[in-house]
């Protein structure tokens, strides 16, 4: 950080200073001029023919101009006094530059953002366009100052890394969103309604919490965020949530970025790979897509960068975010189950020397977690995140069984009368095996249609539905080993599809068919798209294989393996316990996603493209320096 007494030149800094004040200033004039030029608004006249929101503006337009007028004064004496020092030392620190660089993207939007897209402010859009502008001129002709100052400083080389680049990724994640939105995409929130994993809409808005605790086919996580923007914005609840996914987005972008500095890549390649990664087709439809696999990849993510940063400074603070992150994903999706967490848990506590710290800031959020499963146990008598893990098993098992011979094996007794029905049948299907079934008086439990005549999942049938798919699916594996290694060998060809190459994500991808498709091919090595559900699941093609994300996924992989053996000193080095945790989330994804389940392989892969993406750069870059050494 430059100060007021370090700076080499202090009267360039401020003849500069004075040079935006006074063109600020007459921006303001400008501004403060065509307030009181212009007709007033209609309504009740109160004083000159102005009326109360113009006088509002005329009278907040003098005060800031009388507040520059005073910092001009300070900035001219000869000895600046206690302000005008302070505002010469800040004018070259970094948070000057987000403070200006904020202000600038903000008023840009403001000014730029057609009116139909700012619902209840429309009104107001045109009165306060001439205090948009100039703020919005004037923040960029301090930024341009702002840099000029770091570079007359000679500083410029050492803030591209925590300024400059990351402001640029920023514009660039601005730039994209607005070109993905005019070119039709939409924030799809069908799930609401049509999905298996959400609560009837009705009992969101009405019995919230009643329906959570006794929620036992999925973590509550998507389903209490749901409910409560639901219940706060109920007219208004897409926009909401897309502008949470919006801000989610943009935390991604900064994590990725963050990332690569910290496995010490350059700066300007650690921005161009974040930068591609925030701009791609399935980042941004998995961002218009309200689901739990967007937050979830970003939450990840961004553990990442908060494990470095509890390491490297041992803070407490960095230990219980990190831990923290970890519970959210393991209560948002049940892929993340409690022996993953576990295992980190107990891995840092090997590898790290402070094991008080890691256990202190570990301990509630693997309370809460475990508490969820401890609550299904009481309740249900299940143990679990989801009682749905026996139905998705049945997909690379017993639903890949020949009809007849799945039949045969029924009336063998070999497999229960649930396997002649597809795992996720009507709750009327399986009542109708289990009449004794009993009701509890919580809808949740009891209804069997939602109140939009959708089936509804969570029925208390299904907890026992579950363990029968279960067994089954372990009985062909025992009777027809072949068949579920030709599953998982099925799961890993779907699993090497481009993540957007997805049927739920089709509404926006149809937006962009020529661009996905070309970026598929150029950055994922997968020539064709749009291959069935069903296709994908029973035959396999080379062209719709993503060759680069294999190649990719290998090289991070076992890139990230030969690292971690080479290094003795894993303890205390930050990137090495980084590299550790992101090559774990490689392992764990491919193996949990493809060992039980089939189908949307590539879906459970996208929450580790980052991953995938840096280690592949850091291997690649390792690999280089090292031949240039040699």
């Amino acid at each position: 950080m430059i100060t007021f007494r370090e700076m080499k030149s202090p009267p360039l800094s401020r003849t500069v200073l004075r040079i935006n004040l006074s063109l600020t200033l007459a921006e303001g004039a400008v501004v403060l001029l065509y307030f009181l030029s212009s007709p007033s608004e209609t309504g009740s006249v109160v004083f000159a023919q102005y009326s109360l929101p113009r006088l509002a503006l005329i009278g907040f337009t003098l005060l800031l101009l009388a507040g520059l007028l005073f910092l001009f004064y300070e900035v001219r004496r000869l000895e600046p006094r206690s302000m005008g020092k302070w505002l010469i030392d800040r004018t070259t620190k970094t948070d000057m530059f987000w403070l200006l660089f904020v202000s600038c993207v903000g008023m840009c939007f403001l000014v730029f953002t057609p009116e139909n897209k700012i619902g209840g402010f429309a009104p107001y859009h045109a009165r306060i366009m001439p205090l948009f502008l100039w703020i919005g001129v004037s923040s960029s002709h301090w930024l341009v100052s702002w840099v000029y100052l770091q570079w007359a400083e000679s500083k410029i080389r050492r803030l591209l890394a925590t300024t400059l680049f990351p402001a640029a990724l920023l514009i660039a994640f601005f730039f994209s969103r607005t070109i993905y939105d005019r070119s039709g995409f939409v924030f799809q929130i069908d799930a609401i309604n049509d999905y298996w994993q959400m609560i009837d809409p009705a009992l969101l808005q009405t019995h919230l919490w009643q329906s959570l605790w006794h929620l036992h086919s999925q973590p509550p996580m998507l389903n209490l965020f749901v409910g409560l923007v639901l219940q706060y914005f109920p007219s208004t609840n897409q926009v909401v949530f897309h502008t949470i996914y919006f801000f989610i987005g943009l935390t991604l972008a900064w994590s990725v970025y963050r990332l690569g500095l910290a496995l010490e890549l350059p700066a300007w390649l650690s921005l161009v790979a974040s930068a591609l990664f925030t701009i791609s087709p399935p980042v941004v439809l998995y961002e218009h897509w309200l689901f739990y696999t967007y937050p979830v990849a970003v939450a990840l993510t961004l553990a990442g960068v908060a494990l470095y940063h509890f390491v490297l400074k041992q803070k407490f603070g960095w230990g219980l975010f990190f831990f923290s992150l970890l519970a959210f994903i393991a209560l948002s999706w049940s892929l993340f189950h409690l022996a993953w967490l576990i295992s980190i848990v107990s891995t840092l506590l090997f590898v790290l020397p402070d094991r008080k710290k890691v256990f202190l800031a570990a301990l509630l959020p693997l309370v809460l977690v475990t508490g969820w499963y401890l609550k299904n146990y009481i309740l249900f008598g299940e143990f679990t995140a989801s009682t749905w893990a026996g139905m998705n098993f049945s997909h690379p098992t017993t639903l890949r069984l020949p009809e007849e011979e799945r039949r045969r094996m029924i009336q063998a007794g070999e497999l229960s009368p649930f396997a002649q029905y597809p795992s996720f049948s009507d709750p009327e299907s399986y009542l109708n095996l289990l009449p004794d079934t009993p009701t509890t008086g919580i809808p949740l439990l009891d209804t069997t249609k939602k109140s939009n005549g959708r089936s509804n999942f969570h029925h208390l049938v299904y907890v026992e539905t579950g363990k029968y798919y279960q067994q089954d699916a372990l009985h062909v594996i025992r009777s027809r080993p072949s068949l579920y290694l030709s599953s998982i060998i099925q799961s890993f060809y779907i699993f090497f599809h481009a993540a957007s190459d997805y049927d739920f994500l089709d509404y926006n991808r149809q937006r962009i068919p020529t661009f996905d498709a070309t970026w598929n091919r150029l950055f994922f090595g997968q020539w064709q798209m749009n291959e069935t559900l069903e296709e994908r699941t029973k035959s396999m093609s080379l062209r719709h294989t993503g060759w680069l994300i294999l190649l990719a996924f290998l090289s991070a992989l076992f890139g990230s393996i030969r690292h971690v053996w080479s290094q003795k000193k894993i303890p205390g080095d930050a990137k090495n316990v980084l590299i550790l945790f992101m090559g774990f989330n490689l392992l764990y994804v491919a193996f949990a996603g493809n060992l039980f389940d089939l189908g949307e392989n590539n879906r459970f892969r996208f929450v580790v493209d980052a991953f995938i993406l840096l280690l592949c750069l850091f291997r690649i870059g390792k690999s280089l320096l090292k031949e240039h050494v040699t």
